[in-house]
């Protein structure tokens, strides 16, 4: 058998390793003789789709050219920090601007007595006594849950535009509710809309129901009452509830309509430190 001569195969690697050795050298020279910052940019150009970046990087230049920010700021007088009447000049505000129902309309969040959080939208019926009230029915889970966990939040959330400027404005309470006396709860039922004051005679609210039953029973209250045959007087199971709150949270930003810009929002935290005493800062959004 013939030997094999591998003497040719070795030159040719030795001389195919040279001419790699040689190229990486001046690849490290190119690369030493520019800035790195220039290389990268360059090379991620090179392999990838570079007229896309290159249309990007100048949308981006002139988008950042024309950009615009400010800040904005809850001013609050220095002799009267109470966040109560801050929440008053927002309510008037978003009433006259938007409707009745939009800005006294709250999401309230109670907890049950096995821990579970749930939360629905409630009308605010009054503001007073440095509280914010609201009825319900002994028969709903958010009474159930207060009589066992009294902690409660609150959120009011306002969305309107005022000469271009679109303000939007969100107010978050925690504190605790108690349940007002009979009396109370009878004033408040008297002030309430006949629409409100009608569904709480006719409905027990969270109530079991077989709808076509309950629909024969609101067409006859409903004709009832259009008769003057029955009054609608407060039923047994309307309750009245005050939440007294131990912090007050407002948050408020607005942009311009007219123009691309960007805002930052500011919020004010309130604190209770007394019954009539309060701490006040500003976060940032």
């Amino acid at each position: 058998m013939s030997k094999l001569n591998i003497v040719p195969f070795i030159k040719h690697f030795r001389k195919s390793l040279r001419d790699f050795t040689s190229a990486v050298s001046h690849a490290m020279d190119d690369i030493s003789s520019k800035e790195s910052s220039e290389y990268y940019f360059y090379s991620y150009t090179k392999f990838n789709n570079n007229d896309c970046y290159n249309s990007k990087t100048e949308e981006c230049k002139d988008e950042i050219t024309h950009f615009t920010s400010r800040l904005c700021k809850i001013d609050i007088p220095e002799e009267n920090n109470d966040p109560i009447d801050l929440f008053a000049s927002w309510l008037k505000e978003a009433q006259d601007r938007t409707s009745f129902l939009h800005a006294h309309t709250m999401n309230l969040a109670t907890i049950s007595e096995s821990g579970r959080i749930s939360s629905r939208n409630v009308v605010l019926t009054d503001l007073c006594d440095g509280g914010f009230h609201f009825s319900s029915s002994k028969f709903s889970r958010k009474s159930k849950d207060i009589l066992t966990h009294p902690q409660v939040a609150l959120t009011f959330i306002w969305f309107y535009t005022v000469d271009n400027l679109r303000i939007s404005r969100q107010v978050r309470v925690e504190g605790c509710a108690i349940k007002k006396d009979t009396n109370y709860a009878r004033e408040a039922f008297a002030n309430a809309s006949i629409e409100n004051r009608f569904r709480s005679c006719l409905c027990r609210q969270s109530c079991k129901v077989d709808w076509h039953v309950l629909k024969k029973r609101h067409d006859n209250f409903l004709q009832s009452v259009q008769e003057n045959r029955v009054q609608l007087q407060m039923p047994t199971h309307v309750e009245a509830f005050q939440v007294i709150p131990e912090s007050i949270e407002f948050y408020h930003n607005l942009n311009d309509a007219t123009i691309s810009s960007a805002t930052i929002p500011d919020r004010v935290l309130f604190t209770r430190i007394d019954t009539d005493k309060w701490n006040c800062v500003h976060l940032e959004s």
